[in-house]
């Protein structure tokens, strides 16, 4: 699937995976195709400026682990940002993220970066800028990855 939006879902998927678990090391070869292309740049470059997802990994839970898996971390450099992956792997239902941040800082806002079944190229999709007691919920389309940066 290297070039078809299952592939890139899986790739991101499977990364975030060996993130949230310590995997060392991993190897990967032949042709990325667009979708593969996207998920290692939706970690390591989702701005298009070399913006990259944390290298701390934080807990991060979802009541729906089959249809939306979930992501996060922050940057050991002390920067603050709080970085999230979520995954609508759903063929053709939108899905609601419920998102309640813990811990001792504040967020109000965010950016979110992603690709979606309609192109694999790695774009802004939005901003969310009333995040009130760190919590908002967030629609997410069927088939589609999301980096949220905080």
């Amino acid at each position: 699937g290297k070039d078809h939006i299952s592939g890139g879902i899986a790739q991101t998927d499977v990364l975030g995976i060996f993130g949230k678990y310590g995997v060392f090391l991993a190897t990967r070869w032949g042709d990325s195709g667009s979708y593969i292309t996207s998920a290692y740049n939706i970690y390591l470059n989702y701005d298009g400026k070399g913006s990259k997802y944390g290298d701390i990994c934080v807990k991060a839970e979802t009541s729906d682990i089959e249809n939306m898996p979930v992501y996060a971390s922050i940057h050991s450099d002390n920067e603050g940002r709080l970085h999230m992956i979520i995954i609508n792997r759903n063929w053709d239902k939108e899905g609601i993220a419920k998102i309640n941040i813990g811990g001792n800082r504040t967020y109000t806002s965010c950016t979110i970066y992603g690709f979606d079944y309609q192109s694999p190229e790695i774009r802004k999709m939005g901003e969310v800028n009333n995040i009130q007691n760190n919590y908002f919920e967030l629609k997410i389309p069927p088939l589609t990855v999301y980096h949220i940066v905080f």
